[in-house]
């Protein structure tokens, strides 16, 4: 998983994200303006909303540029062995 990419749980859109051994798993939608975070741009460890370029923390959601105000919902991922 190279891209950010957009998948559904119970209903719920997700952004998981893949960066060296780590996965990294947060809402999909901006917190601004619910922009697609998988169609964003990845900086570093963040992700830019492609709509108004907010930037999030993929570690933990937390807001590093606005326009957006509020953190997105993050959460812990487990990987599977040899996956």
């Amino acid at each position: 998983m190279i891209k950010p990419t957009r998948v559904m749980h119970g209903g719920v859109p997700i952004l998981l994200v893949r960066r060296g051994d780590r996965l990294f798993a947060m809402a999909e939608t901006c917190s601004h303006f619910s922009g697609p975070l998988s169609e964003g741009k990845l900086v570093g460890d963040s992700i830019v909303c492609p709509y108004h370029f907010s930037r999030f923390a993929l570690e933990d959601g937390r807001v590093l540029d606005g326009p957006a105000v509020h953190r997105s919902p993050a959460w812990k991922s487990a990987r599977a062995l040899g996956r």
